[in-house]
């Protein structure tokens, strides 16, 4: 199962990255959306993916790559998890494809996509959280 939920500042994956973010929060590893133009070499109070490379963060390696339309794309493993988080669809063709646990995207087209090649694994969209008794909650579930 991979959690999330939305936070005021983009999509909170398993309580340590922030996906999808307007500003970064220190208190996650924040994965941008787009590619800067240069990566941050200047020493941060926050941890931001914003350039492709390999990152070792906190005990999570995490696999930036873009693809063909500049968006950026990540292979996240943890300690007991190991997940895609995806906004190019083409990327699914591609050699970098790696056997993960979950798929994670916010476009229909990569849902689409990941259908068409019948790859395995659970999809997961992230989208709009169900608030429930003052809490918020996942809006899936996924085993």
């Amino acid at each position: 199962m991979v959690n999330f939920k939305i936070e005021a500042d983009g999509y909170l994956i398993e309580n340590k990255f922030l996906y999808s973010f307007s500003q970064p929060n220190w208190k996650y590893i924040n994965l941008d959306i787009v590619i800067w133009d240069d990566m941050t070499y200047d020493k941060i109070d926050y941890n931001i993916i914003n350039f492709p490379w390999e990152y070792d963060i906190k005990w999570n390696r995490i696999i930036c790559l873009v693809w063909k339309d500049n968006k950026l794309n990540y292979l996240v493993f943890m300690k007991q998890k190991k997940f895609w988080v995806i906004q190019s669809p083409d990327i699914l063709e591609s050699d970098e494809i790696q056997n993960m646990e979950y798929w994670l995207y916010t476009n229909d087209s990569v849902e689409k996509k990941i259908d068409q090649l019948e790859l395995e694994w659970e999809k997961i969209k992230l989208e709009e959280s169900t608030t429930v008794n003052d809490s918020i909650l996942p809006a899936t579930s996924w085993e």
